[in-house]
């Protein structure tokens, strides 16, 4: 006989929650059921699943076993906490809080409810990622360069939250710049900790958030690395990370999903859209979730939060898009 389903609840049907909607309705996702939603707004097309506005009113369901919040990253702390206390496993969209004592905080809930918490860092699910991980297993990782450009705007509108700093925390760094920090301590050795170097946020004309980033970091192993963020990139989109080894360089493509070493393909580019395979990332984010809920094991990383947290610190001790300052270290120690 089959395991049942995970009956699932989805609070925020955004961008992502209506991505999660379609997924598991697809078939791809097997172990889940969407029984309920809950939004704010009256969202059409949910039909035939109950729909909240009141995301308190999902919770009191008992036919409800797990919660996917994907709504504004200001209220990712509360809506998991009270799903925890409420005997909910969740699943939290990155960033999965606004502040360190925060994310602590939903993992504190988590232990102490004894459910399962397990923070969605989605952009580390490709099979090229996998291949690179395995790669430098056993290899001395001296550099790292990551180079974004994107188009915030294929993603959100302009009028989206995303642009409201106290709903998303920040621009580029906090959307784009958590995703590259979560491959970067997937691909290090564990454990480890980053330290920023350097530090250069650019918000233009108009904008309340930061779109251009250029970040220098160190981590406890002595892997050096820059991140370099376009969040308003106009041509082909580029998700690519240059990492150098004692024997070898890796160039990973996560757009297309390939990864090459010394200029040979190990792992050929399975997608030729010019933009990234949301739909596989989540594919196995929820597989991962349902063996995690099947195990009672929670997945937890406060430190990408971290970092990004004592990257914005940093620049607001300077003047607004300063020349790069120097390589001062904000030792930033390891998160659970």
């Amino acid at each position: 006989m089959d395991p049942p389903r995970t009956r699932l609840g989805i609070i925020g049907l955004g961008t992502m929650g209506s991505t999660y909607l379609r997924l598991i309705r697809s078939g791809r996702v097997p172990d889940f059921d969407v029984v309920a939603a809950a939004d704010p707004r009256t969202i059409t097309g949910c039909a035939p699943l109950e729909f909240y506005t009141d995301y308190r009113q999902l919770l009191m369901r008992h036919d409800v076993d797990a919660i996917a919040v994907s709504t504004p990253p200001h209220a990712h702390q509360a809506i998991t906490i009270r799903a925890l206390k409420a005997g909910k496993h969740v699943l939290v969209e990155k960033p999965p809080a606004l502040t360190v004592e925060g994310g602590k905080r939903m993992v504190r809930t988590a232990s102490k409810v004894d459910n399962v918490l397990f923070m969605a860092f989605h952009a580390r699910y490709h099979a090229s990622i996998e291949a690179l991980r395995q790669e430098l297993a056993t290899q001395e990782i001296r550099s790292i360069d990551i180079r974004y450009k994107e188009n915030v705007l294929n993603y959100h509108r302009g009028s989206s939250w995303v642009f409201d700093r106290m709903k998303s925390g920040g621009g580029a760094l906090m959307d784009s710049g958590i995703n590259a920090v979560s491959v970067v301590t997937y691909l290090l050795p564990r454990p480890t900790c980053l330290s920023v170097t350097s530090s250069h946020i650019c918000a233009p004309a108009g904008y309340p958030v930061e779109t251009n980033v250029d970040v220098g970091f160190r981590s406890c192993q002595g892997t050096v690395g820059r991140i370099r963020l376009d969040w308003l990139h106009a041509g082909t989109e580029m998700r690519q990370f240059v990492i150098h080894t004692t024997n070898h360089e890796y160039t990973l493509d996560v757009t297309r999903d390939e990864l090459c070493r010394d200029g040979e393909v190990l792992v050929p580019s399975r997608n030729l859209s010019g933009r990234v395979d949301q739909f596989s990332e989540y594919e196995a984010v929820f597989r991962e979730f349902g063996e995690h809920i099947s195990s009672h094991r929670s997945l937890v990383s406060i430190s990408n939060l971290a970092f990004i947290c004592a990257i914005y610190a940093r620049d607001r001790m300077k003047t607004p898009c300063p020349a790069h300052a120097n390589s001062t270290e904000a030792r930033l120690e390891c998160a659970p």
